[in-house]
């Protein structure tokens, strides 16, 4: 009698090996695909950030801080935007100043009299420096839109970070890994479907042996 949890198991490596390397570069190209696809649809972004510190242009600590609160509207009017879009056209870096504004994000702190400049973009070099364009015009255009106030540029960044906790090589894997196991169950499938009772002769034949089974 045959032991057909052996013989299944048998069988399965069988297919493995033969159609393994099959299998795998179609997941491959499958997951290259779909990767693709994910990242065209939803693509990665990075977000840069940079902090601007707004002080009184004199000793005078009447500081006026109510204007701390009104620095987002002033980052992002046109005056800034055009700077900023001009600068980066020096660097190859072509975005529209509606499109700056949508990637701009500003935060404000009237305690600490910080002014904190996010970008969010595609690219995680161009996020880098797009926030630091901004923080470079917000340093010296700023004081001209308020003229009691001085702003200084904390420091520059050189880092972005993911949003997300998945890249594209981890999206790959997993896409690939998820396409062979679906190959390799289709296969065994239309194997078994087209072989739908196990007889001797068909056992001999899948296993390549030369003894042959009675079943009872």
């Amino acid at each position: 009698m045959v032991n057909m949890e052996k013989l299944g198991t048998s069988v399965l490596k069988i297919i493995l090996k033969k159609y393994s390397v099959y299998i795998l570069l179609l997941a491959i190209i499958s997951g290259g695909i779909t990767t693709f696809i994910v990242e065209k649809i939803s693509p990665s972004q990075y977000i840069a950030t940079n902090q601007v510190i707004i002080s009184p242009k004199t000793n005078d600590a009447q500081m006026d801080l109510k204007y701390v609160s009104t620095y987002k509207e002033l980052l992002t009017n046109e005056i800034i935007l055009d700077k900023v879009h001009n600068n980066l056209k020096r660097s190859n870096i072509n975005r529209s100043t509606h499109d700056l504004q949508k990637e701009l994000t500003i935060l404000t702190d009237t305690d600490s009299q910080i002014v904190t400049i996010q970008v969010a973009d595609n690219s995680k070099n161009e996020s880098i420096k797009i926030v630091n364009a901004f923080g470079l015009v917000a340093q010296d255009e700023l004081p001209k839109l308020i003229t009691t106030n001085k702003s200084k540029l904390l420091n520059g960044t050189d880092q972005a970070y993911r949003i997300g906790n998945i890249n594209k090589m981890q999206l790959m894997l997993i896409t690939s890994t998820i396409f062979f196991v679906f190959y390799f169950l289709i296969i065994v499938r239309i194997i078994f479907k087209r072989n739908k009772l196990f007889f001797p002769e068909q056992v001999a034949d899948i296993l390549r042996t030369k003894r042959l089974y009675q079943f009872n």
